[in-house]
């Protein structure tokens, strides 16, 4: 057990809201923290319960530094992954950049392959559509140096 959790392990108050999420069969509202000590909490109660969480914040910028102090207390382990809103572009253009698609697709890749240790996001990003998991598996075609693909099956794929 890392020194981050045995920090929380002997307060009462960290066993309580350990039983009490664990114990919960919906969303689990936790109110009175600030800065760090958010991440931390969280950090130990998904190593301690050995499950993920999603994490909704106000904004953005809250969401990315939660996810970044939350990583610090994992270290090595399992992160945080930062699921970002869709950038929308109101006008046709030919350079528009489809950074943002890319950083979700990267994230719902990790949560479908259970690489994660929490996903923190905005209330604004996780209403947003993308595809069912399901789909999203059919549609993933991983390709690595050495792999060999006929031009049909990438056409396919594609």
């Amino acid at each position: 057990m890392s020194g981050f959790l045995q920090l929380l392990e002997n307060a009462p108050e960290f066993r309580e809201t350990v039983s009490a999420v664990a114990a919960a069969k919906g969303p689990v509202g936790l109110l009175g923290l600030s800065g760090s000590s958010k991440a931390h909490l969280f950090f130990a109660l998904c190593a301690k319960l050995s499950r993920g969480a999603l994490l909704v914040l106000p904004d953005e910028a809250a969401a990315q530094q939660f996810a970044a102090d939350f990583n610090e207390f994992a270290g090595t382990g399992k992160k945080a992954l930062f699921y970002p809103a869709r950038d929308y572009s109101f006008s046709l253009t030919q350079g528009q950049s489809r950074e943002f698609e890319h950083r979700r697709l990267a994230v719902l890749g990790k949560i479908l392959d259970g690489d994660y240790a929490a996903v923190v996001t905005t209330a604004e990003a996780a209403a947003q559509f993308t595809m069912p998991p399901a789909e999203l598996q059919k549609r993933t075609r991983t390709v690595r140096p050495g792999d060999t693909l006929s031009v049909e099956e990438l056409t396919e794929t594609l």
